[in-house]
């Protein structure tokens, strides 16, 4: 009897403990929600701006990297998280815009480079240098006068070799002027 008793109880702790789990779980998956719904309500604003300084939002890089990887959020929303993203230069962030870089959709590709640019730079001048370079022979020239555009930021003789190079191949004005060179064929200041 004393037997049956003690199992008893070690059920009701058991559940006891499961059930704790279970109320945790929701409350955290409650909690995410609620983060992501309040990132949500700030992407979605008429006049939307890019943020000057970092949200406050817990996990906001966490939730951003969701909301714009995820296909069924109205594309504007995850434009403008992708952007955003430039307030938060961490390591997750440059594994998502590197591969955005690398495998994305031409407009991709050209939000990662402005992004990648506007957070990583001075931080890993020479890891973007050495990702946006190569980008300077890409068949967009869109993507290479934003790549070009971001070298000019950055302040190594390796961008500058890269970008005299660059500059030697382009055929049309606007490409120089959208690349940051100045009328006389220089790299502008």
């Amino acid at each position: 009897m004393a037997v049956k008793g003690l199992e008893k109880c070690v059920r009701l702790v058991i559940l006891g403990c499961l059930a704790g789990f279970a109320s945790t779980a929701v409350g955290e998956s409650d909690h995410e929600d609620a983060a992501m719904a309040q990132m949500m309500t700030r992407l979605a604003g008429y006049e939307w701006q890019i943020p000057s300084s970092p949200l406050p939002v817990e996990n906001a890089s966490a939730v951003l990297l969701q909301i714009a990887s995820d296909e069924a959020v109205a594309g504007y929303i995850r434009t403008r998280a992708v952007a955003t993203l430039s307030l938060y230069p961490t390591d997750s962030v440059w594994a998502y815009l590197t591969a955005r870089i690398a495998e994305g959709g031409r407009v991709d590709r050209r939000r990662a480079v402005d992004v990648l640019c506007e957070g990583f730079l001075p931080r890993r001048s020479e890891q973007v240098t050495n990702l946006l370079g190569p980008l300077l022979a890409a068949e967009d020239p869109h993507l290479r006068a934003r790549s070009a555009a971001c070298l000019q930021r950055v302040e190594t003789g390796a961008a500058g070799t890269m970008l005299e190079a660059y500059r030697r191949t382009i055929s049309n004005d606007w490409e120089a002027t959208a690349a940051g060179f100045d009328p006389g064929g220089t790299i502008a200041p």
